[in-house]
């Protein structure tokens, strides 16, 4: 199976549905699956925004993209456990000291399937802390996150993603969700989505990158996208 269709599927998508994403003809993808037609560069850059990813992933795919999704990494089972790892939290404001030995609170895995679409190493949890993003998720819900480096996926306009801002050499960590909104013009904004008036200000980024450094001692880097909330039940007291 090409590697073209095998991202088609993965982003659940028909021939048709990605040939108008392209502005290209269902017999043009049927033939570019096919090995009919070469991949080339161009074409990459036209089909890889529909498909979630970077054109660079498109025309070199992962070795084990032929390999069936396996238990490889923090997804199904872990351990002989069954959940997705929660190794953090994300809070707006709340800038944490990075020690290398004890970074933060880590939480017991959530009861959360892994998504197919996505490889099960690059799926993780983390806990939402105060009211950054409270019209989506509230204090104690757990986000379901995708790397976007092992997955090789691409943010798209409105989706959740996890940013990190980084200060002092790396000493102070703050890790936010915002949603990803593309302009009109191409520009790109990360917004909190709160009602708390402490969470209104957006973030800039230049260029459309995962990664920069707006000054010299802030490095802000997109580091995932959300595909999902849990809500634990809150125990409730037996009257």
């Amino acid at each position: 199976m090409s590697a073209l269709k095998q991202f088609r599927e993965r982003a659940r998508l028909t021939q048709q549905e990605l040939a108008d994403a392209a502005g290209t003809s269902q017999p043009q993808i049927r033939r570019l699956e096919a090995g009919e037609r070469k991949l080339t560069k161009e074409w990459a850059e036209r089909l890889a925004p529909a498909l979630g990813i970077n054109a660079e992933t498109l025309l070199f795919p992962p070795a084990n993209l032929n390999e069936p999704e396996g238990d490889d990494g923090p997804g199904w089972t872990i351990d002989g456990e069954a959940g997705l790892d929660v190794p953090g939290e994300v809070a707006a404001g709340r800038f944490l000291t990075v020690d290398t030995a004890v970074d933060e609170t880590i939480y017991e895995r959530a009861p959360v399937v892994p998504d197919s679409r996505y490889p099960r190493k690059a799926q993780y949890g983390l806990v939402v802390r105060g009211t950054s993003i409270n019209q989506i998720a509230i204090d104690g819900d757990i986000l379901h996150c995708v790397d976007i480096g092992i997955s090789g996926h691409q943010p798209q306009n409105g989706d959740l993603v996890i940013v990190e801002q980084i200060q002092f050499g790396g000493h102070l960590r703050e890790r936010t969700a915002k949603v990803y909104r593309v302009a009109e013009g191409g520009s790109v904004e990360l917004h909190p989505d709160s009602d708390d008036p402490r969470w209104q200000e957006p973030i800039h980024v230049p260029r459309r990158e995962l990664e920069w450094k707006p000054r010299e001692d802030l490095q802000v880097a997109v580091r995932a996208f959300v595909i999902g909330t849990y809500r634990p039940m809150q125990k409730l007291l037996r009257r």
